[in-house]
């Protein structure tokens, strides 16, 4: 049988020179059961300081232990009571702050709709347009103006647009050619008109009616009523409303149109002719006292040919009663063919 081997425990050698360098820890000692005495044994034990908290703990890097006392244990519920009340006093000051822009907001909106339904009243009630008159010379009857600018005396003074008013009286009564509204508080609205009688007659769409000197297309026109109009013959129309320009599908005919008209307004040509047949770019020809029929050719110079052909007529042989073909087509050389057999449409 092996020896007994005496050694084998000499591993807790250390342990017990350990334990003789502690302070002595028994019943034996008087001492040994107070805080100051088992906290001495502890720190001596182990290096360890004592946190109150685990942040503490994470900031210094060191092992911890919880201090459990009382007191301590007295101040972190005190602690925490005075993160609670102080997070419900923060809830109650924002639930009061809420509140407050509640009422303020409730208070906006019942100022404001008060302020809205008093302007309401206050707009359909009173501003009505009772007093409604027009001015101006006009061929169009006052209840015809007031009732093509869609007025009447149950219209409120400021709910109507002058424009569009405008636009509509000039659709209805196209001889109007502008319109001046004036409001006056709390009921007088003054229309005041200005109108363009018709200068040209041409047949549109298979009728025959007046125009402006600024091209705007009139009243349709019976036949009687075209005497003493100069007579248009236009290529085709793109574009003929009541009260608007008239427009042609050319765009070059279209623009001389425009040019020859604004020409012949500064000419005394004018006041002789009694047709225009502007139909062929290149053969244009005019009428002048329903006898002399003067041939311009093409649009070339056409400024001067009007200045020629006005020079002409008034010569004294253009005044005796014989019929007569004048050619414009050539401005350096003119040529007049007398025939009494001529005949216009």
């Amino acid at each position: 049988m092996p020896a007994k081997n005496n050694n084998v425990r000499s591993g807790h050698a250390g342990d017990r020179r350990r334990r003789d360098d502690r302070p002595e820890y028994s019943r034996g000692n008087r001492n040994w059961n107070t805080e100051g005495y088992k906290e001495s044994i502890r720190t001596a034990h182990t290096d360890t300081k004592i946190m109150k908290s685990p942040s503490e703990a994470v900031r210094s890097g060191a092992s911890y232990y919880y201090d459990n006392t009382a007191a301590a244990i007295r101040e972190r519920r005190m602690k925490r009571f005075e993160e609670r009340r102080e997070s419900w006093r923060r809830a109650v000051k924002k639930n009061r702050r809420h509140r407050l822009a509640l009422r303020r907001l409730l208070s906006f909106i019942i100022i404001a709709g008060t302020v809205l339904a008093a302007s309401a009243m206050v707009y359909k009630l009173f501003f009505i347009a009772s007093d409604i008159t027009v001015v101006g010379e006009s061929t169009y009857t006052a209840d015809e103006i007031v009732k093509a600018a869609g007025l009447d005396t149950r219209k409120n003074l400021f709910s109507f647009s002058s424009r569009v008013a405008g636009n509509s009286i000039r659709f209805y009564c196209p001889r109007v050619s502008n319109t001046e509204f004036d409001r006056t508080i709390p009921n007088k609205v003054e229309i005041t008109v200005e109108e363009e009688a018709p200068i040209y007659c041409a047949e549109i769409y298979g009728d025959v009616y007046g125009i402006s000197n600024s091209l705007r297309v009139l009243d349709k026109l019976g036949a009687e009523e075209t005497e003493g109009l100069i007579k248009l013959k236009l290529q085709t129309v793109s574009y003929a409303v009541s009260g608007s320009e008239i427009e042609l599908s050319s765009d070059r005919a279209d623009s001389f149109l425009r040019e020859a008209t604004r020409l012949l307004d500064a000419s005394f040509l004018k006041q002789r002719l009694t047709q225009i047949d502007l139909r062929n770019d290149f053969d244009i020809v005019m009428v002048a006292d329903n006898k002399y029929k003067l041939v311009f050719g093409t649009q070339d110079d056409f400024e001067i040919k009007i200045r020629l052909a006005a020079a002409l007529l008034d010569d004294e042989m253009f005044k005796s009663g014989s019929k007569a073909i004048i050619n414009l087509e050539d401005t350096t050389k003119t040529s007049v063919i007398i025939d009494n057999q001529l005949v216009f449409d």
